[in-house]
């Protein structure tokens, strides 16, 4: 008989006395402490469960549980806490995942929401006639601006890169020459590229 988590009541009848006892038994998880997470981009957070053995209790070390990320699928081996921590890094760049892990039949699912760092105006404009114009972008997670960070644009080929001063702003200056290969009445999309985050933006060339 397999039976869901929860608390269910035992009776225990004496067939020779008709004396009856009550008993209470509590199905736990197999696997507890998950939650969903929002973080921003590179901000070292960490998704972390623990394994519940058949004694309730939490498993020892080394045991394997099957951990879905996306599309990708790890089995991964639990601490002396009976804890399977996942570093989520760099290489969760802005966007939803949806984790799952599953250990003897039970599984959990959770969103972990990788927010975006980078922002920036999604249009600039240029005169065909400038002698220069500035690409910018600032680098944010929440509240805290990230200084000395090194953001790559890419714009008609080539690469300008630039740090971020201490509002956490990166600009670059792209010159004449280039402006001058531009058509009037044209848009012309650019990169910007923060580690494994990238956005892409617009420049849109007047008259």
């Amino acid at each position: 008989m397999k039976l869901s988590v929860g608390s269910y009541k035992v009776i225990i009848i004496n067939p020779d006395t008709g004396k009856t006892v009550t008993k209470t038994l509590k199905i736990v998880k197999r696997l507890s402490g998950n939650k969903n997470i929002a973080k921003y981009y590179n901000s070292n957070f960490k998704y972390k469960f623990k394994g519940i053995g058949n004694n309730g209790k939490a498993v020892g070390k080394g045991v394997k549980i099957k951990v879905k990320i996306g599309k990708k699928t790890y089995k991964l081996k639990t601490d002396k806490k009976g804890i399977i921590t996942i570093k989520l890094t760099k290489k969760f760049t802005p966007k939803k995942y949806t984790i799952k892990a599953t250990y003897k039949g039970y599984s959990i699912k959770n969103t972990i929401k990788v927010k975006q760092v980078i922002s920036s105006k999604k249009v600039v404009t240029v005169k065909k006639s400038a002698k220069q114009f500035v690409l910018k972008a600032k680098l944010k997670q929440g509240k805290k601006v990230l200084k000395k960070k090194t953001v790559t644009f890419k714009f008609k080929g080539k690469k300008y890169k630039a740090k971020t001063n201490k509002k956490g702003i990166a600009k670059v200056t792209v010159k004449k020459n280039v402006i001058n290969k531009l058509k009037a009445g044209k848009k012309y999309r650019y990169a910007i590229t923060y580690l494994k985050d990238i956005v892409k933006r617009t420049v849109k060339v007047r008259r």
